[in-house]
C-alpha cells in the first residue's frame, strides 16, 4: 500500500487525525498494530476497517457469518497445515487444481511473504487472498479443522465480529462441485 493506514482512514472519513494520534500513543504502550489499536479503543469498527483494507488491496472482506456458513472440502483444508493456519490467521477456502489456484481468507492479505509460502506449501502458485478478522478466522479454524460445530455460537465465540448487513461475499457450489466464493466489488 502506498498510503499508510492512518491516512487512508482519515481520507475515508472513518476516523479523525486526533483519533489516529490517540491510537498511535496506545500503540506505543501495547505494541499492537495501528488498526488493532483503533478497534481496541473503539475509534473504528473492525468491519469498517477491514472493508477499507479490502478495498485498498483490491480484494474482498469475508465476514464471520460467511466463514461460519462456508463448506470447505477436506482436501482443501489438507493443503494448509493447521499449525500454519493458526499461526498466520489464514483459512483456505477453495482450490482449483486445474488452474493451480488457491483462495484463502487472511488477517493480513498484504503479506507477500506469507502468500509466497502458501503457494510453496500447497503447490498452487496462484493464491487469491480475501480479508477477514483474526477472531473470525481463529473461530473458523476451530470449526473447519477441528470439526467444532459450536465454534460460531454466541457462547463459544463472543469476540467474533457481528457483521453489518452486507452482500459480501456469498458462497455457493461451483460448477465442478468445488466451493467458490463470489462477491461484489467493495466500494473504495
Amino acid at each position: 500500500m502506498a498510503k499508510r493506514l492512518g491516512e487512508l482512514l482519515v481520507e475515508a472519513g472513518l476516523v479523525s487525525a486526533q483519533a489516529i494520534e490517540k491510537a498511535l500513543q496506545h500503540q506505543k504502550v501495547v505494541g499492537h498494530r495501528l488498526g488493532d489499536c483503533l478497534v481496541e479503543l473503539n475509534l473504528v469498527s473492525e468491519p469498517a476497517l477491514l472493508r477499507l483494507l479490502a478495498g485498498t488491496l483490491g480484494t474482498r472482506y469475508v465476514t464471520a457469518d460467511k466463514m461460519a456458513k462456508a463448506r470447505i472440502a477436506p482436501e482443501v483444508l489438507d493443503l494448509v497445515p493447521v499449525r500454519m493456519a493458526e499461526a498466520h490467521h489464514v483459512l483456505p477456502l477453495t482450490a482449483d487444481f486445474e488452474r493451480k489456484a488457491l483462495s484463502v481468507v487472511m488477517a493480513e492479505p498484504q503479506n507477500a511473504a506469507l502468500l509466497k509460502e502458501l503457494a510453496e506449501v500447497t503447490g498452487l502458485p496462484e493464491v487469491v487472498a480475501y480479508v477477514g478478522s483474526r477472531a473470525a478466522i481463529a473461530t473458523a479454524i476451530r470449526k473447519h479443522y477441528y470439526s467444532d460445530a459450536a465454534a460460531f455460537s454466541p457462547a463459544a465465540a463472543p469476540a467474533v465480529e457481528r457483521p453489518i448487513a452486507s452482500p459480501l461475499p456469498s458462497k455457493r457450489e461451483g460448477p465442478t462441485g468445488t466451493a467458490t466464493v463470489e462477491a461484489v466489488a467493495v466500494p473504495g
